[in-house]
């Protein structure tokens, strides 16, 4: 039988981080405490999403959360960028695609004719 993990909100000089909240690791300690996985709960275009945004030994913040959701939530009204950790990292991916293509192509056009003859044409 798994144990029930609790999942509490965090609070900054007492007042509550709105949509940040974190799960203890059993084991896993960070300084005196235990180490704790942000937990990002939000809601955007009636969708309410729950993603793991990381753990504090890593350097992740409430406020970093906090401030990620008011992102996503600005990114919602302007109709463009990501609204989500999901999509956040698809557009990284199609960016460092994007820059490899470039690169590739960069490297095509330099190629001198004796490199074109030496490498690509006798073999």
């Amino acid at each position: 039988m798994a144990l029930l993990q609790t999942v509490s909100q965090f609070k900054v000089k007492g007042q509550p981080v709105t949509g940040a909240f974190y799960r203890e690791h059993e084991t896993r300690n960070h300084g005196a405490t235990r180490d704790r996985l942000l937990i990002l709960r939000y809601t955007i275009g009636g969708k309410t999403r729950t993603e793991t945004f990381g753990w504090l030994s890593d350097g992740k913040t409430p406020q970093q959360a906090q401030a990620k959701i008011a992102e996503f939530r600005h990114n919602y009204k302007e109709g463009r960028g990501a609204t989500c950790l999901a999509d956040e990292e698809i557009e990284h991916r199609r960016k460092l695609e994007s820059e490899r293509a470039k690169q590739a192509a960069a490297e095509r056009i330099n190629i001198t004719f004796g490199e074109f003859f030496r490498d690509v044409y006798l073999p």
